[in-house]
């Protein structure tokens, strides 16, 4: 009784992937901009880099 069980879960399991998986992708999604997020992103790294070089050279570190 357990492998008849076990079986039929299985083969749910297995035969249902294909109802809850994702649609394909389109074929051409076409370019993606790059907006304001993507500059803001690296104004940020750059300032933050700034301030640890600037922190480092008063705390007396090797850079």
């Amino acid at each position: 009784m357990r492998r008849i069980v076990f079986i039929g879960t299985l083969v749910l399991a297995l035969g249902l992937t294909k109802v809850w998986s994702q649609p394909p992708p389109p074929d051409d999604p076409g370019d993606v901009p790059v907006d304001g997020g993507l500059s803001l992103l690296i104004a940020g790294g750059v300032g933050y880099g700034i301030y640890r070089i600037k922190k480092a050279k008063n705390d007396g570190q090797d850079v």
